[in-house]
């Protein structure tokens, strides 16, 4: 096969070039879950699907650069020489679980072979079926190296092989209010435009120097430049989320599906700082600084099958008000501060200066201003569009999507599917001592968001807490 280049994007060819940790592993996962093995394909089954995901070429080439010490923008993707046979994109292994828990620790031993082995020489992504002889759900998960894509990319790779209920194609995962809003924010004229942008470019050229958040108790591991890392990242499930109650606390506020998510993640960091009795909170109060890079994707328009899964996004900084005690002042921050997110050109000035300026700047320092941002901040938070409706995979039904991603800082992936929100936690085993606590404290503090807008919480939501022997506080102080 002749050699057919294509140039990666700025995005791509950072991850690419090593600009976090040579050790950090920035891999995506979708989890498709079926509800007991016998409603699961069997691997004759995945190995046909492989083919079809050749035809996007970041899907069939390998990482390739020219070895040049600075110029980031010389790594491509270069098509495989040779044909690649689609049984060795697929790795099929039994297990016997019978919890959610034991699912999340087979997940994470699976995980650990690292997509960019040399040793592989195969596109950086593969399928792991899981056949679980036990209890508990089996699972289909699609590993794909973030150098490929994100989350909207992932979803687009993801319709290619999943079918609606009646076993029409799925179209679009991505709703028309996430697809650009560029015109809306340009829409003053004059010098209050070139104002905004001004302002927002030098507010994204500070962040590299702005101050590190403060060492709380549930960022002090990752906060700061002598991080211990152990390099063997853990994942949890939190309990599913039905959608109607996340949209009730919403109408009933005023506000947006993910101010009220965030402002649950808020009150959950908040009640974990407190349950360890942090004297960063008790120190600092309300302006205790804990932030969160969240992700502002920029969902490709084009009809060229290569360029749907080319979609661009900016890391933006989000201060999540963790010391704000009372719950309305808690909500008021987070609308605020995601509407100035919204009607501001602050994610277009990021992206403009990630791929129009960094990439001509010496390799070391773009790796110093990576590591710069990222180890101030507290956690990564991403929001990834999933299915409405229940869907097929191979014929069979689908009972649960999730999304996990593996970065330096701990990440909360949030995915929607079939009238639930499914969030996963995934964090350095040094970083968060107990995850399965911090998702105690999340659906806690969204139980307590929805009794002061007297609005009943689900049955499955109050059980899921009955189990633990924590006792969670969360009403104001």
């Amino acid at each position: 096969m002749a050699c057919n280049r294509k140039r990666m994007s700025f995005t791509s060819g950072m991850l690419a070039t090593g600009c976090l940790p040579t050790e950090t592993d920035p891999t995506i996962n979708i989890l498709i879950s079926f509800d007991s093995i016998q409603a699961c394909p069997i691997e004759e089954d995945i190995v046909c699907i492989v083919p079809l995901l050749f035809k996007y070429n970041r899907m069939s080439g390998i990482p390739r650069s020219e070895a040049r010490w600075f110029r980031q923008s010389e790594w491509y993707f270069e098509n495989n020489r040779l044909p690649i046979e689609p049984e060795k994109m697929v790795r099929t292994f039994d297990v016997a679980c019978d919890t959610n828990k034991a699912i999340e620790e087979a997940v994470d031993q699976l995980s650990f072979l690292s997509l960019r082995d040399k040793s592989r020489n195969l596109p950086w992504w593969e399928f792991i079926l899981l056949r679980n002889k036990g209890k508990g759900e089996s699972m289909l998960v699609l590993r794909v190296d973030h150098t490929i894509g994100g989350g909207f990319s992932m979803g687009k790779i993801c319709a290619t092989f999943l079918t609606n209920a009646d076993g029409t194609p799925i179209e679009n995962l991505m709703p028309a209010s996430m697809r650009g809003s560029k015109n809306t924010i340009f829409k003053n004229q004059g010098i209050k435009k070139y104002w905004m942008v001004m302002r927002a470019l030098l507010e994204v050229s500070w962040l590299p120097f702005s101050k590190s958040d403060h060492s709380t108790a549930f960022s002090k591991n990752s906060i700061g430049k002598n991080v211990e890392r152990s390099y063997k990242q853990r994942t949890a499930f939190f309990e599913p989320i039905p959608l109607d109650y996340v949209k009730a606390i919403k109408n009933c506020a005023g506000v947006s599906l993910n101010d009220v998510l965030m402002t649950a993640l808020s009150l959950a960091i908040y009640e974990y700082c407190r349950f360890y009795q942090c004297s960063e909170l008790r120190r600092h109060g309300e302006k205790t600084l804990c932030r969160a890079t969240m992700m502002y994707g920029f969902p490709s328009e084009n009809d060229d099958v290569n360029s749907q899964i080319n979609n661009a996004w900016s890391p933006l900084s989000v201060n999540l008000g963790i010391g704000l005690r009372n719950i309305e002042d808690r909500l008021a921050h987070m609308r605020t501060t995601t509407t100035r997110l919204k009607s501001t050109p602050l994610a277009h000035c990021q992206r403009f200066l990630q791929n129009s300026v960094v990439p001509f700047l010496p390799l070391f320092i773009m790796r110093k201003l990576a590591y710069k941002v990222t180890s101030k901040h507290s956690l990564i938070v991403t929001n990834v569009p999933g299915p409405h409706n229940k869907i097929l995979l191979c014929n069979k039904p689908v009972s649960t999507c999730r999304a996990t991603a593996f970065q330096m800082d701990p990440v909360i992936t949030i995915l929607s599917y079939d009238s639930q929100i499914n969030i996963t936690l995934v964090a350095d085993s040094n970083f968060i001592p107990n995850l399965e606590c911090f998702s105690k404290f999340f659906i806690k503090a969204l139980v307590n968001l929805g009794d002061e807008m007297n609005i009943s919480s689900p049955i499955q939501l109050k059980d899921s807490l009955k189990a633990e022997k924590i006792d969670i506080h969360i009403r104001d102080q």
